[in-house]
């Protein structure tokens, strides 16, 4: 039985997707440094559709905005958004 490798598996899903290329490029930034554990995790997420990739996709995006303007405003959107997302799954 062959080891899935979700660090390959992300970046083949995520370089054929139809996401903005800024996208594709934090996705780069993220896998360069991402652990296996969140590998698997992001891969079980994105792997059920693309949409789950571009809320993903979006969700990064406004982190590194959030971290770059240093905004608590920011900060505190992305965890409401997120907060959204997960009540969608419960």
């Amino acid at each position: 039985m062959s080891k899935i490798n979700y660090k390959t598996e992300l970046k083949n899903i995520i370089g054929k997707s139809n996401i903005i290329d800024e996208q594709k490029k934090l996705w780069a930034i993220f896998l360069s440094k991402s652990m296996p554990l969140e590998d698997e995790a992001v891969y079980e997420a994105v792997s059920e559709g693309e949409e789950n990739l571009l809320l993903l996709s979006n969700n990064l995006h406004d982190k590194v905005l959030a971290m770059i303007t240093g905004s608590e405003k920011a900060w505190n959107k992305v965890l409401e958004d997120e907060k959204k997302y997960l009540e969608l799954f419960d």
